[in-house]
């Protein structure tokens, strides 16, 4: 299910659903390679991608001002054809190694914690 409120393409609203979240403090993962609970980044991704994929927006919305179901008329903007590569497990591992070359390359620094993919 997309997102689409505030948003203007489908781009935006899968680039929010395969947005990281930092999991820290309270929240830590167990690493099952050295058995302790590291700061990571849990995010979805897509592990396979079908032939044929439908996406589902979400067109209906909670207001919080009435406490009633709206339903989101917006404009989506989407292409016949969507690079997905982005958003696959692939696609990100991929742009997170270029990101840490170019940072090392920079002189930046690497931040070295673990990353989760959750593949749908």
């Amino acid at each position: 299910e997309l997102i689409i409120r505030g948003k203007d393409n489908i781009d935006d609203s899968l680039g929010e659903l395969m947005q990281g979240e930092l999991m820290d403090g309270d929240n830590k993962i167990h690493c099952d390679v050295c058995s302790e609970k590291k700061a990571t980044v849990r995010r979805t991704c897509f592990g396979v991608l079908p032939n044929t994929m439908i996406l589902h927006l979400k067109r209906f919305d909670l207001d919080f001002q009435t406490f009633e179901t709206v339903k989101l008329n917006n404009r989506m903007a989407f292409n016949t054809r969507i690079n997905m590569l982005k958003y696959t497990k692939e696609g990100i591992e991929a742009d997170e190694k270029k990101r840490e070359l170019a940072e090392a390359q920079s002189g930046g620094s690497v931040d070295k914690s673990s990353n989760s993919l959750d593949s749908l």
